[in-house]
């Protein structure tokens, strides 16, 4: 009896695009952009390696498209490299930790690198130093991470932190400055108050003194005038620019000069006063 065998595919056969798929499946779920990257450059060694086949052109002694084949593909594999490695961050809880902690110095030293970078290729410009909240916190991370700093971060840091304090004296000097045109200033007022005041005393005392010199002056006429009602009206008027023990001497020696004048008013205001000499009427108010 003949038996015939229908050959089965053996399903345990090693599969290179299947097993090439099961490897890299943890890697696009952890890291789908490192993946991408590295595919792209990978992609990118294809024209190179024609282009280093076609193109017999050498450069510094080398094929012109060596290079950059040899870039692609060690940075295309790097990346991978790097992502297959975050498919075991979650295995290494410490190193976990380590990078979640430092995710803010990270970021903060990628920033440095670009900016140092970028002071490099503007010929070392102090513009382009840091300045202010961003290089407190520069030079707080580089205290802790000094060796992890290249030589332009490390010389943009320290150009960083003299800019600083070039700018900080500058600052201060200006300040300084400042504060003393505020004094001068502030004096200056207070002399102008203090003049201020001396004049308006000086000028109130130069008029107290003309009033007191045209009272003496009227009250030195009414005692040379003959006549008594003008002898007593400039009396009077002298009393009233200023009334001083001149001025009330000036009027009773007017009136000393003729007693008949001098009398008791009784109450009531107005009264009047006849001279028996002068048969003149005088009328004082009270």
């Amino acid at each position: 009896m003949l038996a015939f065998a229908v050959s089965q595919p053996r399903t345990d056969s090693w599969q290179p695009a299947a097993a090439l798929g099961r490897l890299l499946a943890p890697i696009r779920a952890t890291a789908p952009g490192l993946v991408l990257t590295s595919a792209l450059l990978l992609a990118l060694a294809i024209p190179f390696m024609l282009g280093l086949w076609l193109d017999p052109r050498v450069i510094t002694g080398a094929p012109a498209w060596l290079k950059p084949l040899k870039f692609a593909i060690s940075t295309g594999a790097y990346t991978l490299t790097l992502a297959w490695v975050f498919t075991y961050l979650s295995e290494w809880p410490r190193l976990r930790t380590w990078l979640e902690e430092d995710a803010d110095g990270r970021r903060l030293h990628l920033h440095l690198m670009h900016a140092a970078r970028a002071w490099q290729s503007a010929g070392r410009d102090p513009a382009e130093l840091y300045k202010g909240a961003r290089l407190a916190s520069a030079l707080e991370w580089s205290e802790r991470h000094e060796p992890e700093l290249d030589g332009l971060e490390r010389a943009f840091v320290d150009e960083s932190r003299a800019e600083a304090q070039l700018d900080a004296e500058r600052q201060r000097r200006a300040n300084r400055r400042l504060r003393v045109l505020l004094a001068g200033v502030g004096a200056f007022l207070a002399l102008a108050v203090v003049l201020g005041v001396i004049a308006v005393s000086q000028r109130g005392q130069a008029r107290e003194a003309a009033v007191a010199a045209d009272a003496q002056r009227v009250g030195a006429e009414a005692l040379g005038r003959e006549q008594l009602d003008q002898a007593l009206l400039l009396a009077r008027a002298g009393v009233e620019l200023q009334d001083s023990l001149a001025t009330r001497g000036h009027l009773l020696s007017v009136l000393s000069r003729t007693p008949a004048v001098i009398g008791v008013l009784p109450p009531g205001g107005v009264s009047s006063y006849s001279s028996q000499r002068t048969r003149k009427v005088l009328a004082l108010i009270k």
